[in-house]
């Protein structure tokens, strides 16, 4: 859920009046180039433990795609364009959460595009606490990384297998910012970073 963008009003308008009700804002956000490095350190264990865990259940057999009668060049465009549709039903369902658990409007939700590293991201305008945070955050990585990698398990598909591999690898930003919310008591307040990987924190005084 990172972004790079203008600081919008809506932004400004949460952070003043949550400022102004007592809240003290702490920041949890990182440059893109930080929350990579963090990523990338957890990319190739996580990549290795779904492999291995798909080649014990199916005792070591090669986890290959055969698109009978396609060339490799058409088998790969076919497969990078199911994961781009994929990528955005990510998003698209990081909206949905916000929406039904939220109650964000149109207008609270931005998308965009991080091209320094071309990574896709939602964000929402509105404050949310950190359990409607964690279910905005993990609702895709639930829906299209986690359910489809069981069922891969179960009926062995090796495609359901990539896909749901690329979007459970692909969802490591989402555990990375989901890690910074544990450290948060459950009252406060979370707004996602407008520029930055992460999120603002409205904590009461108090805490």
């Amino acid at each position: 859920m990172s972004k790079s963008f203008s600081r919008h009003n809506a932004d400004t308008e949460n952070d003043a009046a949550l400022i102004q009700q007592g809240y003290v804002k702490k920041d949890f956000s990182f440059s893109p180039g930080t929350a990579y490095a963090y990523i990338i350190l957890f990319l190739i264990p996580a990549a290795a433990l779904l492999l291995y865990i798909y080649a014990i259940r199916f005792s070591g057999k090669a986890i290959q795609i055969s698109l009978s009668g396609l060339t490799d060049l058409i088998m790969l465009a076919l497969f990078g364009l199911g994961f781009l549709l994929l990528t955005t039903a990510h998003e698209l369902l990081h909206a949905l959460a916000a929406i039904i658990f939220c109650q964000a409007k149109r207008k609270d939700i931005r998308f965009g595009v991080i091209w320094k590293v071309l990574t896709p991201y939602t964000h929402c305008t509105l404050p949310m606490t950190p359990a409607q945070y964690k279910i905005v955050l993990f609702l895709p990585n639930i829906v299209l990384g986690i359910l489809p990698y069981i069922l891969s398990l179960v009926i062995g598909s090796p495609l359901m297998y990539w896909y749901a591999s690329l979007m459970l690898l692909g969802g490591l930003g989402d555990l990375f910012i989901y890690i910074q919310t544990t450290r948060l008591p459950a009252e406060a307040l979370i707004i996602d970073h407008p520029s930055k990987i992460g999120f603002l924190a409205y904590i009461k005084e108090s805490h």
